[in-house]
């Protein structure tokens, strides 16, 4: 059984008014339903069906996550190919739009961490199939029908624990934006999240999650850092971090990056650390590593005394900080056409910074990126604590893009009220 629905004349594609002869309000939208997206405008008198088990539906869950913008969900006749029955358990995912500054972010990779009893594997009684998590698929729609493109960081079918980044073509300031997940398909055996490196578009140069992979760049450039002096594995702000041991001079190094920006080229960096020791040492940065006298280099450094710094060419730009051992983000801009130290804008942990800096000229050189030091300028100074997320790009970010970094970031398992993402129930 079923209840008809007739399209009244000039209405358009995500307008349509369907005339109620049902139990359904008058007057609801029917942009789309479980099976297809309308593609066209549908002709007056069309009719379309909604089925008996779409109107038990309308005091769902379900439902009303629909039903808050309008739109019912139904099937249209039975000429439609129905969806893949593979698919059994799906979620939607919205992000808190007040949580996404003032204008929107676009190409935003998302960080989904979750941990849930339903994400264990079929063989610890819950719903994903592959130990590997590949049939854990993104989509923009409920119907599954646009898939988008996402890296799993790390996935523990026994601990019910997924880390995931996942590419939206868009993150928006003004209204929640929603996406969905769906897993529990038998048939899937390979990863389909796009090719490796496919979250992280052109612009950023490296990304090191330092989890499992300690070592590995997640972008498509695959510039790997080598492990000096047996750099551990730590627990990290967000999945696994690297642990750095300054008396031991540990630190992660890849020579020659290509990309990095030179000389004075519009750049980003960022990364999240957790200190372990209030003492003068060097944390994060690239540039010349022939040691004193070469400054041509871009980095992060804790000048003891509750003073933070960005680096470069023997000159600083500092802002007071508060010791303590806990996580923190930091993040360093240099916009387009900035030549100039005093022109780095400085993020903490979210927040934009009032700096005390130097006047030079930016000199930066791509002969060495450190994580744990900075290029060879000290031999003393190691980093003692734990690093994680670390990214450069050739381009700089707004403080928008920052704050939603950081919020999505900071409580990665804070998902469903007041969280950045909540994690609808299982249907």
């Amino acid at each position: 059984m079923a209840t008809t629905y007739t399209v009244r004349p000039n209405q358009s594609m995500c307008d349509v008014i369907i005339q109620a002869t049902g139990s359904l309000e008058t007057g609801m939208q029917f942009c789309r339903d479980n099976n297809v997206s309308i593609t066209a405008v549908p002709d007056a008198g069309s009719v379309y069906k909604v089925s008996d088990a779409a109107l038990a539906l309308q005091d769902s869950g379900i439902l009303q996550q629909f039903s808050q913008n309008g739109i019912i969900i139904g099937t249209l006749d039975a000429t439609i190919t129905p969806p893949p029955a593979s698919h059994v358990y799906n979620r939607v995912l919205t992000i808190d739009h007040t949580q996404c500054g003032s204008s929107d972010s676009s190409g935003f990779p998302v960080l989904v961490s979750i941990t849930d009893t339903t994400l264990k594997t079929t063989a610890n009684g819950g719903h994903v199939c592959r130990s590997d998590g590949a049939d854990i698929l993104f989509f923009t729609d409920a119907g599954g029908l646009t898939r988008l493109n996402w890296e799993i960081e790390f996935y523990d079918g026994a601990a019910e624990t997924l880390v995931a980044w996942v590419l939206l073509p868009i993150v928006s300031c003004t209204a929640d934006t929603s996406f969905y997940m769906q897993y529990g398909d038998p048939g899937i055996s390979v990863f389909s999240g796009g090719s490796a490196g496919s979250v992280w578009n052109s612009n950023y140069i490296v990304v090191y999650h330092l989890g499992s992979a300690l070592t590995t760049d997640a972008t498509i450039h695959g510039q790997d850092l080598s492990n000096i002096n047996s750099v551990t594995q730590a627990s990290g702000k967000i999945g696994g971090g690297a642990g750095f041991s300054s008396t031991l001079s540990q630190s992660l190094i890849c020579n020659m990056v290509s990309g990095l920006p030179e000389g004075s080229g519009e750049r980003s960096m960022t990364c999240w650390f957790q200190m372990a020791a209030d003492q003068q040492q060097e944390f994060l940065g690239y540039g010349d590593d022939r040691g004193r006298g070469f400054y041509s280099r871009f980095a992060f450094f804790y000048a003891g005394s509750n003073d933070l710094c960005v680096e470069v060419s023997g000159a600083s730009s500092n802002f007071s900080w508060t010791y303590d051992t806990n996580w923190h983000k930091i993040t360093a801009v240099l916009p387009s056409a900035a030549t100039n130290l005093n022109q780095v804008v400085i993020y903490f942990d979210g927040l934009l910074q009032t700096v005390t800096s130097d006047s030079a000229t930016l000199l930066t050189s791509n002969w060495q990126l450190a994580l744990g030091q900075v290029p060879t300028y000290s031999t003393d100074l190691f980093f003692s604590g734990s690093l994680d997320e670390v990214r450069i790009m050739d381009k700089g970010i707004s403080a928008d893009w920052e704050i939603t970094e950081y919020n999505n970031q900071n409580n990665p398992g804070n998902i469903g009220a007041g969280g950045f993402i909540t994690y609808g129930g299982e249907y």
